[in-house]
């Protein structure tokens, strides 16, 4: 049926089921907008079938990919990661209405669908997935490490700042060591 109808109108398929309407509605718009095109209804029924498997495989990818970000929430520096899962995100889409399309056009065709590359897909995405989820880790924990790092030289140089003015306001190397070693939260010398 998507073949035969102009893409205008095949738009408009979409954007009317997007809304809610039945596959009577849809009908009735299409024979106003496009009286002489020969529109079966068991046609409009199927395409209808297959817009709402696409829009749920959308859904569900989003979901995917929004479970993935708030995942990765605790790391704000972790931008590089949530574009990875927006493409991520774009891709898993992209197979999954593949995979769609080609069991519609199984089904055109009166085949079985080809449920071995889905099978095929869903194996791939939980692959991808894994290695999307390990590497934002990753990227977490370098993140992590690298903030460790810098709070670690930031005490260490408060601490040295701190026994110089210690120091400089004339009180003893003892008491600017002890100064020191508290700010570092180590035992004093």
């Amino acid at each position: 049926m998507t073949q035969k109808l102009p893409p205008e109108i095949q738009g408009e398929i979409v954007r009317l089921r997007e809304r809610g309407k039945t596959i009577d509605q849809i009908m009735a718009k299409l024979q106003e907008l496009a009286p002489e095109a020969d529109l079966s209804r068991s046609a409009l029924g199927r395409h209808v079938k297959w817009l709402d498997e696409e829009f749920e495989d959308l859904r569900r990818s989003r979901q995917v990919a929004e479970h993935l970000s708030a995942a990765l929430e605790d790391g704000r520096d972790a931008h590089s990661a949530r574009i990875n899962i927006q493409l991520l995100h774009n891709e898993v889409f992209e197979l999954l209405r593949q995979t769609r399309q080609m069991a519609r056009l199984a089904e055109e065709a009166g085949e079985s669908a080809p449920l071995g590359e889905r099978a095929k897909a869903v194996a791939s995405i939980g692959r991808t997935l894994a290695n999307v989820t390990r590497a934002a880790r990753t990227n977490l924990d370098y993140i992590a490490a690298v903030r460790a790092e810098a709070a670690e030289v930031a005490t260490k140089e408060a601490a040295g700042r701190a026994a110089d003015a210690a120091k400089a306001q004339g009180m003893s190397a003892d008491t600017a060591e002890f100064i020191k070693a508290f700010v570092l939260g180590v035992k004093a010398p």
